[in-house]
């Protein structure tokens, strides 16, 4: 993935870290930004401790200046072919912290 960007290069770097959600929700959780006006591009980590038999990965996506967090996960465990899944909805995450970085306006 690439972003161009358009000259001057005014652009600002926000970052963000809380908690993740007590009861995750289907399709994601935002994470907002409010002292940009505009997201060009955004990354996403989390650290913390993670429940055994899983490895995680995060989807993301940006609309004006929320950060739109996925959280995925595959079972290393399973004995029919692995493959990546959201985390169930309800699922307590709060254990976990969310960082995003941002470049925007």
């Amino acid at each position: 993935m690439s972003a161009e960007f358009a000259k001057p290069y005014n652009y600002k770097v926000a970052w963000k870290q809380q908690a993740g959600p007590t009861s995750y929700t289907s399709g994601g959780f935002d994470i907002s930004l409010p002292e940009l006006k505009r997201i060009h591009f955004a990354v996403a980590m989390f650290s913390g401790a993670r429940p055994s038999n899983y490895v995680y990965q995060l989807d993301v996506s940006w609309s004006v200046n929320r950060v739109r967090v996925t959280v995925m996960r595959i079972d290393v465990t399973a004995t029919a072919p692995a493959a990546w899944t959201e985390v169930p909805a309800g699922t307590d995450l709060s254990g976990l912290t969310f960082s995003v970085i941002a470049i925007g306006e």
